[in-house]
């Protein structure tokens, strides 16, 4: 049998409804009731309608830390999910509400294409502009190649036990890319000669 709502059950959920709190952390403050059981009550029993701030899925600033993130620089959604902590699908959701384009609030500047095929991956900017075009999927003989050099590149480090020198001029791999920094060269025998030159 139901266990009936009490006077202080029923304000939390009509505020939280209403737009007053978020929904969900309303129920921290309700005694063994589920989402489920929270929202019938208010839409069933207590005819509230439908909810007036959804909170389900787009968090209120989603937006304001993901226009923090594209000042920055450019990025794609797996960008943003590690530089906001967002989930994807509120990131995309923000990123389609933005309307990239030339009246947009963002566009895409470039196009990644993955390795393995399927759709390439956006990077958006900041900001008004023309978008990027998209470019065609891979054929299956485009697909097929690639695999067979990923293979290749796995075949022939798997062998010699170590990364091949040579499999980025082979095309078997892309060129690693390194961070920028400074080259320190040893001229000196002594401590002091040493630290004259790298001053």
């Amino acid at each position: 049998m139901n266990r009936p709502w009490s006077k202080e059950e029923i304000e939390i959920v009509r505020d939280a409804w209403l737009g007053k709190g978020n929904f969900k952390s309303c129920l921290k403050l309700l005694d063994n009731r589920t989402y489920a059981a929270a929202s019938t009550y208010a839409k069933r029993r207590l005819k509230l309608g439908p909810r007036r701030h959804s909170d389900r899925g787009v968090p209120a600033y989603a937006w304001d830390q993901i226009k923090v993130a594209l000042a920055k620089g450019p990025a794609t959604t797996s960008d943003l999910m590690k530089s906001t902590g967002l989930s994807e699908s509120a990131i995309c959701h923000q990123l389609k509400l933005s309307k990239p384009g030339k009246r947009g609030k963002t566009h895409v500047i470039e196009w990644r294409r993955r390795p393995t095929g399927g759709s390439p991956i956006a990077v958006y900017a900041l900001g008004r502009g023309e978008n990027a075009v998209k470019p065609q999927p891979y054929t299956n003989a485009q697909k097929i190649k690639a695999t067979k050099a990923r293979r290749r590149a796995n075949k022939t480090c798997i062998r010699s036990k170590r990364v091949n020198p040579f499999a980025s001029l082979l095309g078997l791999i892309d060129a690693p890319a390194g961070q920028p920094g400074r080259v320190y060269i040893h001229l000196t025998d002594t401590k002091e000669d040493e630290l004259e030159v790298a001053a």
